[in-house]
This record gives C-alpha cells, sequence and structure tokens, in this order.
C-alpha cells in the first residue's frame, strides 16, 4: 500500500511541538516587554528624582533670605529670597511645583512619578552663619509594581 502523507499521530506530535516553541517564543517576549517597561519607569524615577535634588540645591544654595518656613519649623513648602526675586517651592497633587517671582508655577517632575511626601525644615545653626535647610521627599513610580526612591539632603544658604 502507497501512503502519501502522515498520519494523524505525526501530525499532533508535530502540532504540539509547535505549539510549545510558540508558547515559548511568546512568553519569552512578554517578559522582554514587560522588563523593559519596568526599567524605563525606574529610570524615569531615578532622573526625576536627581533633577530634583539638583533644582533645589542650585536654587537655595544661592538664597540670600528664607521667608518661609521660619527657624525651627518645617513645613510641606519653602518661599526664600534669590536675585531680588522671591521664589517658592511645593507639592501641589503629586508633583513638586517651583514660582519664580510673579510667574506662574511650573512642574519640576513627570507624569510617571507621584512624590507622596516633601518637607523643609529650617535650621539656624549659629547666630554668626546663615540658615541650612532640610529637604525630604519620597518619590514614587507610577506602574504595576512601583518603586520608591527618597530624597533627603542639608543645604547651608550661602
Amino acid at each position: 500500500m502507497n501512503q502519501d502523507g502522515f498520519t494523524l499521530i505525526e501530525v499532533i506530535i508535530y502540532s504540539a511541538i509547535v505549539a510549545m516553541v510558540l508558547t515559548f517564543v511568546l512568553i519569552t517576549f512578554n517578559s522582554i516587554f514587560s522588563t523593559s517597561t519596568q526599567l524605563h519607569n525606574q529610570v524615569s524615577l531615578v532622573n526625576n528624582s536627581v533633577f530634583l535634588e539638583q533644582k533645589v540645591k542650585w536654587a537655595l544654595t544661592s538664597a540670600t533670605q528664607i521667608n518661609y518656613p521660619s527657624v525651627g519649623e518645617t513645613a510641606a513648602s519653602i518661599s526664600f529670597e534669590k536675585s531680588g526675586s522671591t521664589m517658592i517651592f511645593d507639592l501641589n497633587n503629586g508633583t513638586v511645583r517651583l514660582k519664580e517671582g510673579a510667574g506662574e508655577y511650573f512642574s519640576l517632575t513627570d507624569d510617571l512619578v507621584e512624590i507622596t511626601s516633601l518637607s523643609f525644615e529650617n535650621f539656624s545653626f549659629a547666630s554668626i552663619s546663615r540658615n541650612t535647610v532640610r529637604v525630604r521627599a519620597e518619590l514614587r513610580s507610577l506602574e504595576f509594581r512601583p518603586t520608591t526612591s527618597s530624597i533627603d539632603l542639608y543645604i547651608s544658604i550661602q
């Protein structure tokens, strides 16, 4: 008897092998995609944290006077004088904002992160020195499995 083709058992075996290979490929691509997304969110969190820290250091280092909070107090915002202009950092709806003079507030963080806490503590260590400000912030990425970052730094007003 001359048979051209495959038996039913052969078709089932080949189909099962193809299904296993496709399953492996799909799982691998899904893993790569989710890892890429998570890495992108973590990089965004670190970038926002570094930018916020640098911007606060830049602004406060050359400040001439702290208007608010008073010495010994802690607040969620800070008002200070710099180059003859009043500047304000505050927290609003999960973003840190900066306002210079009579201008509008603008956000210092993007929409991929949320600032969960922000505080400014005003110190004066001696009557002959200028103020020192302690800045603390907690950042959280907005993703399925959020990661967090924190800032805790002291800035001496020169």
